[in-house]
């Protein structure tokens, strides 16, 4: 058995990328005109560029070659050469711009024709450097124009400027890290050829060594993986033991309580990877195909309560989790709603529900299971759930960090991540930072404790079989 370590930064760079797909028929079909004479052809040399602003992105297309640009306040520099662009799912909306979507995205991508190349992406065009001032120009520009939470997380980011003038190819990282690290968001993140800056993890291996004594505290990442592989087996052995089911990527885990079988578990470890078999991928079909399954075992069982364990889940798709949600839904309801932040504007705000799927709902009693390593799209999960009345809440407050990585590169080739979305509940509550979790003081379980590792028990699952009893 398997824990999982993701999160959307994962699958971003696909939906970056993704975005710009069908755009191989780009030339052919936005050139042409329903009044135009048919017998007259483009001239070959025509050039196309198209914005996506909101994520700070321009391409430039001639029907063959696709170049991706990135731009920001500092200056612009090529993101991609060119782009294997293939198909996608497009409408246009007028002459001058194009909706995207996939089956994978929640959201539609606007791009809106440009007249020209921005004069930042032609010959003011930043080339490949090493040039210390220059990548941070280009590191705070793009978190000034794009990052939704200095306020929230209260950082000064003006204050970082005064950085500028000491910075050189000697301390550079140090500089990005005592820049970034006091943001403590586990969606921003540098990754170099010979570092890696995640202002996060300190975050959250200092939630979870609340409860953990001696040996098991957790100094590192690789201390994190280890534990949570303990955890869950130490789960999957005690409380389903034999009878317990996986799908082929061991990314869900479910069965009934041997010793209580009104009660099922399920155990999802990412909102993505379960279309991964044979070299394939059907990320939905499968997905929908195991939780068919898992529901015909719920209701075959007539189960009266169902555990959903989202603790070691660090996210990837939100449509996935949706999908799951969907299962335990009585009807169609509004489940959150979300919007981009750029320079210090908003764009408009949309909104998202989920409707019943499936020929068997579950819509009694569900415990859904959180922590601090729930992440990202887990999270948004769990606030999916949350409308639900017959949902209650065990464990600890989740990450925090539920907006999607918008993902840039720098001069020096460095690969930047961080959080431009704000996703808010239906009554307005945005949990960035915080957090969601129980409410009611006896659901609040930790996730890590060393005397569960002890007595070879999980304190959120008891606090189930508990209730259950009453």
């Amino acid at each position: 058995m398997k824990a999982r370590d993701n999160n959307k930064q994962h699958f971003i760079p696909m939906a970056i990328l993704g975005l710009l797909m069908a755009i191989v028929a780009l030339c052919t079909s936005c050139i042409e005109d329903d009044t135009s004479p048919p017998s007259v052809d483009p001239p070959i040399d025509i050039k196309e560029y198209w914005s996506l602003e909101s994520q700070g992105l321009v391409l430039e297309t001639d029907g063959e070659t696709n170049i991706l640009y990135s731009i920001n306040t500092a200056g612009c520099l090529v993101n991609n050469p060119d782009i294997d662009l293939s198909s996608y799912t497009m409408l246009r909306i007028d002459r001058d711009h194009l909706k995207l979507s996939r089956d994978l995205s929640i959201s539609d991508l606007v791009l809106t024709r440009l007249n020209h190349l921005p004069e930042a992406c032609g010959k003011g065009l930043i080339a490949p450097t090493n040039d210390p001032t220059v990548n941070f120009d280009f590191l705070w520009n793009l978190f000034q124009d794009h990052y939704a939470f200095f306020e929230l997380r209260e950082v000064d980011w003006a204050a970082q400027q005064a950085l500028r003038t000491k910075v050189s190819e000697d301390n550079i990282v140090r500089t990005f890290e005592s820049m970034l690290c006091p943001l403590e968001d586990g969606h921003v993140n540098v990754e170099g050829k010979r570092f890696t800056i995640e202002p996060g993890i300190k975050r959250l291996l200092r939630r979870l060594n609340t409860h953990l004594t001696g040996k098991d505290k957790l100094d590192t990442k690789e201390d994190l993986r280890g534990v949570l592989q303990r955890k869950l087996s130490q789960v999957i052995k005690t409380y389903l033991g034999e009878g317990a089911r996986m799908d082929e990527e061991e990314v869900v885990y479910w069965g009934i309580l041997p010793k209580h079988p009104q009660i099922a578990y399920i155990n999802f470890l990412s909102m993505g990877g379960y279309g991964i078999v044979d070299g394939g991928s059907d990320e939905l079909g499968t997905l929908n195909r195991v939780l068919d399954e898992i529901m015909e075992d719920l209701e075959k069982a007539e189960v009266t309560e169902v555990i959903i364990d989202v603790r070691f889940n660090q996210g990837g798709l939100d449509r996935v989790g949706m999908d799951m949600a969907s299962r335990f839904f009585d009807q169609k309801r509004e489940v959150f709603s979300k919007k981009v932040y750029l320079k210090g504007k908003f764009t408009p705000t949309a909104t998202f529900h989920i409707a019943p799927k499936g020929d068997f709902r579950f819509t009694k009693n569900v415990f859904v299971l959180t922590g601090p390593v729930t992440a990202s799209a887990a999270e948004v999960f769990a606030m999916s759930m949350a409308v639900l009345p017959h949902v209650t809440f065990i464990g600890e407050n989740t990450e925090g960090i539920f907006s999607d990585v918008l993902e840039h590169p720098l001069p020096n080739g460095a690969s930047v991540g961080l959080s431009n979305e704000v996703y808010s509940s239906p009554d307005g509550t945005v949990f960035e930072g915080v957090g969601i979790g129980p409410d009611k003081k006896e659901n609040k379980v930790p996730f890590l404790i060393t005397s569960d590792f002890e007595n070879e028990t999980d304190g959120a699952i008891e606090r189930v079989i508990a209730s259950s009893q009453k």
